[in-house]
């Protein structure tokens, strides 16, 4: 991954599906010894989302 937004840059590894439609499962980075693992789940499934209470719509331009 490249540096963004004063992020350093750092490797990661993608999983993804072995058959079917590739989707994601698990993204895993290390930086020195920061560890962060993201996964991914129940694809299809429809989710409702809404702001918290007092969220400030983040400008787009």
């Amino acid at each position: 991954m490249p540096a963004i937004n004063g992020a350093p840059r750092f490797k990661g590894t993608l999983d993804v599906t072995a058959k079917g439609k590739v989707l994601p499962l698990r993204f895993h980075e290390i930086h020195g010894s920061t560890v962060i693992v993201v996964t991914w789940s129940k694809w299809g499934h429809g989710q409702s989302l809404a702001p918290p209470t007092g969220a400030v719509a983040y400008p787009t331009s």
